[in-house]
């Protein structure tokens, strides 16, 4: 890069330090001939006289700017006013800019082509100022160059003439909308325009996972990168980092990165496979000896938490080369490699899609309102096709609601808190016979295949068993509520923490346990309905979801306890259930069906888990 400044011929220019502090810029500051100079005059004008080198083909047009456009890089931000003048002064600055943009390379840029890319930098501004920030560019557009579809380059240059339309491109690029450029902006919208073909979800997520904004040139670390995989291990961080590391800088750039993530995720087969192979070829001589795959295959087993000795491994590299290596000569080229695979289409999905798995952002559900979901479940259309789901949950209903009034008319003549304890109550008997009900997944499958499992919504029952729990957890409260109301107004000499924990009362089916078996029962339902919520279990907690589950047992025992007339309701249900049960133990299905063993146990590099297991002797 080379540079003059007006107000010295040597070498490096001294800034004007009252006149820089306005723009943030530190005392006594000296600039080399690396770095453009600034003159300012008397006059509010400003000045950068130089000529910017020429880019590197090769090199990204992002590092171009950081490098060339000094003037962001020496202070950390710029003002609009000097964005302006340096704009007009920056040799290569307009020409570069309409390389970013033309995206297709064709030397020439489509107005959509080139509002697009605008509009990828204004989307997360304040829709407001955005849209607006979109509308001018379009009317520009068509105001400077009418109906043409297309502009060139030197037209391109010419826009960036008018002050008032590099105004508006200060405005893109200034993200935060501070008044200032920073570097991480700058850079950063550059990195998004080269980038421009790239899903804005995926790229953000990329961002994100790999600490880009962590250092201010946004270059990807080769500590960044191994610990965005979570690998134990550094060769295949090494390996892929290489690959991904086309200029041989030491570092990865967004546009390297992101080439590097389209192959793995969304190349073709081929594209995948070659990717693979040259991450295998270590030496890069274009084909895989025993020593590169003995190494491969070490990994492997490491990453995979598969013990092998080194007598094991040797035969794993041997028989890899007895299938692959056709001509046998102790090397592998890529289509040697690339028939082997598609031998076994199998596995070389699970080895091309494991770095896209890694280096894919996970799926996120759409989350609708309450209102929204309830809406398309109440449509006509929906509920005719559930007719008989439908109907069942309707059935449900005017059963609680029976045995709801039932119980209220029994007891008319006592007071509110006692009906609304009464009533509860009787609905609890029949909801946690029926919660049993739903459990019981040999019986439902017998019913099922019957004549008439047709007019049973059985494949739902665990929806219905999650709803009947809820239900549930809704009535105990309110049946826990009338009975503290009805402990209150009641005049007995006993005070209510007496009635929850003691058996002064005398009430409940053994020894006046009414009130302690209550507030255990609250409390082990309580645990069970967190630990069956779906974020224990998306976390990976499963086990406490299980053995929290298990907790039924206890639970029904104390309704029993609890409840003077549960088992009236409990014991034909339960009796089936224990049979089930029994009829599950390892010993009984031992006996019917024979010995079951896992004959085999394959890890695949993407953690997918394959078992042969031999038919039973006696299992149809």
């Amino acid at each position: 890069m080379q540079m003059a400044s007006k107000q010295t011929q040597e070498s490096e220019c001294t800034f004007n330090n009252d006149k820089l502090k306005k723009q943030g810029h530190p005392n006594d500051q000296q600039c080399q001939s690396s770095v453009p100079c600034i003159d300012r005059q008397s006059s509010s004008e400003i000045v950068l006289d130089m000529t910017a080198a020429g880019p590197n083909p090769n090199e990204s047009k992002a590092l171009w700017f950081e490098t060339s456009f000094g003037l962001i890089g020496a202070h950390g931000s710029i003002s609009k006013e000097l964005f302006i003048s340096a704009v007009k002064q920056i040799g290569g600055f307009a020409d570069n800019l309409f390389t970013i943009f033309d995206s297709n390379e064709q030397d020439l840029l489509s107005v959509q082509e080139l509002v697009g890319g605008l509009g990828l930098l204004i989307q997360d501004k304040h829709e407001k100022n955005g849209k607006k920030l979109l509308e001018w560019f379009n009317k520009h557009f068509e105001s400077v160059h009418g109906e043409r579809s297309h502009i060139s380059r030197a037209q391109f240059v010419e826009d960036l003439k008018d002050e008032e339309f590099v105004g508006h491109l200060f405005t893109v690029f200034d993200l935060d909308e501070n008044g200032k450029i920073q570097i991480k902006e700058f850079i950063g919208s550059l990195d998004r325009l080269e980038c421009a073909s790239v899903d804005s979800k995926w790229y953000r997520w990329i961002e994100d996972h790999f600490n880009v904004d962590e250092s201010n040139d946004r270059k990807i670390t080769f500590e960044q990168f191994k610990n965005a995989l979570h690998l134990k291990k550094s060769f295949f961080a090494k390996r892929f980092f290489s690959m991904f590391d086309t200029d041989d800088d030491g570092s990865i750039d967004m546009k390297e990165l992101v080439n590097g993530l389209q192959i793995l995720t969304k190349g073709t087969k081929s594209e995948k496979l070659k990717f693979l192979f040259n991450v295998y070829d270590i030496d890069g001589n274009g084909s895989l000896n025993k020593d590169e795959m003995r190494v491969v295959l070490q990994s492997c087993v490491h990453e995979s938490n598969i013990k092998f000795n080194e007598d094991q491994l040797e035969e794993l590299v041997d028989a890899f080369f007895e299938e692959t290596d056709e001509d046998q000569n102790g090397q592998i080229t890529f289509d040697e490699f690339s028939s082997c695979l598609s031998k076994f289409p199998g596995v070389a999905e699970n080895l091309t899609i494991a770095a896209g798995n890694w280096l894919s952002p996970p799926e996120k559900k759409s989350k609708r309102r309450l209102v929204d979901r309830t809406r398309s479940k109440m449509r006509w259309a929906t509920l005719k096709k559930n007719g008989l789901t439908v109907f069942f949950v309707v059935l449900y209903f005017l059963i609680n609601a029976a045995l709801f009034i039932w119980v209220a008319i029994q007891r008319k003549d006592e007071n509110g808190w006692v009906i609304v304890a009464r009533v509860h109550g009787m609905c609890l008997n029949f909801n946690g016979m029926f919660l049993l009900v739903l459990m019981m997944k040999y019986s439902l499958t017998w019913l099922r295949s019957t004549r008439i499992g047709k007019y049973f919504p059985i494949d739902h029952h665990i929806t219905f068993h999650k709803a009947v729990a809820v239900i549930i957890f809704i009535q105990s409260i309110l049946h826990f509520i009338g009975h503290i109301g009805r402990y209150i107004v009641t005049e007995s000499g006993i005070q209510v923490w007496e009635y929850l924990f003691t058996t002064k009362s005398g009430e409940g089916w053994v020894s006046g346990t009414a009130g302690i078996t209550g507030v255990l029962l609250l409390i082990i339902f309580g645990i069970m309905a967190i630990m069956s919520l779906p974020f224990v279990r998306r976390n990976g907690y499963f086990e406490l979801f299980y053995f929290s589950h298990h907790l039924f047992v206890i639970w029904w025992t104390l309704l029993i306890l609890h409840a003077p007339n549960f088992w009236k309701w409990f014991i034909g249900p339960a009796v089936i259930y224990i049979l089930e049960r029994i009829s599950r133990l390892s010993i009984v299905n031992k006996a019917r069906y024979g010995k079951t063993f896992i004959k085999e146990g394959i890890i695949f590099p993407s953690n997918v888990t394959h078992l042969i297991i031999p038919r039973s002797q006696n299992f149809n």
